[in-house]
Formats: C-alpha cells, sequence, structure tokens
C-alpha cells in the first residue's frame, strides 16, 4: 500500500508559526503487492508520484499524476512505467511545469543493471518510450533533476575489485 498526504504550511504572518494542516491520506496502491520506493516531485500544482510494485509478480514501476495541488490523482494519468520480464526498482522523479522524468534501475535475471528513462511533456498523462540510459549491464543507481529547459541524470556503475 502506498500513501499520499499533502501539507499545507500556512505563512507566519497569517497563523502561528509551525502551524502544519494535513488533509485526508490517499491510497494510491490499493493493491495485494508490494509498493515500496516510492519518489515524489512537484512543480507548481503539478504533483507526481512513483514507485515500485510487485503487484504483477516481479517489480514494475509505477505513476500517478496530480494536476490540482494533490487533490486528485487522475485515472487519465499513466499507471505502469515498465513492463519487463526484470525487475524494475528504485524510481527517482524530477518535473518542471508539465514535463515530468522518471529514472529507475532494471535488475535482469542474469545481475545485470541498467538505467531507465521515460520522460512526459504534458503532465503525466502520455509518456515518451523507454530510454536504456546506462545500456552497460553494469548501473547502480540513479539521480535526475530538471530545471528550465535542461534534464540531468546521474548514473552510478558498479565496479568491481580484481585481486592478483
Amino acid at each position: 500500500m502506498f500513501l499520499v498526504a499533502s501539507l499545507s504550511l500556512y505563512p507566519a504572518d497569517r497563523v502561528a508559526l509551525g502551524v502544519i494542516s494535513f488533509r485526508d491520506t490517499d491510497n494510491l496502491s490499493s493493491n495485494s503487492g508490494s509498493s515500496v520506493d516510492p519518489a515524489i516531485a512537484a512543480s507548481g500544482d503539478n504533483v507526481y508520484v512513483a514507485w515500485s510494485d510487485k503487484t504483477p509478480g516481479n517489480a514494475e514501476i509505477i505513476f500517478r499524476a496530480s494536476t490540482d495541488g494533490g487533490e486528485t490523482f487522475t485515472a487519465k494519468s499513466k499507471g505502469r512505467l515498465s513492463n519487463t520480464d526484470s525487475a524494475s526498482v528504485i524510481p527517482r522523479v524530477a518535473s518542471n511545469g508539465d514535463s515530468v522524468y522518471v529514472v529507475w534501475v532494471e535488475r535482469g535475471s542474469s545481475a545485470k543493471t541498467d538505467i531507465y528513462l521515460r520522460a512526459s511533456h504534458n503532465s503525466g498523462a502520455s509518456f515518451e518510450n523507454i530510454k536504456n540510459l546506462s545500456n552497460s549491464g553494469t548501473a547502480a543507481e540513479s539521480q535526475v533533476a530538471t530545471t528550465g529547459d535542461h534534464v540531468y541524470i546521474y548514473c552510478m556503475e558498479r565496479f568491481h575489485v580484481r585481486q592478483s
């Protein structure tokens, strides 16, 4: 189960310092499988959430979007971003305006791992095709950030120490 709650921080001149207001919690992944590794990003009224979900039998990346500041997460937002025989894990999300970028680690059965990306430029309503960014089989983790027209993605590669 993956839950999301939004909070409102009020300016100090309007209410007492430290007052926080939470609205009701939404269950974005009401399913029988494990929902883990949540990631969230926001830009203006757009809120984007991704996580790794094991309901289909192996881990896949699931995505939900809100265009009203997290009040509702619409059914039109893309559900599953990955759909492979490999385990799709550790998503990271970055957003800027109506653009959202999701990267994750794809772990194959042969212990090879790569970093994958999907991008949307319409608030998560549809996504571009999946892109393998590392294509090395030794990627370990990633991060994503965006500003203006630029997207920055960090991919860390595993290294092996050889003994002689």
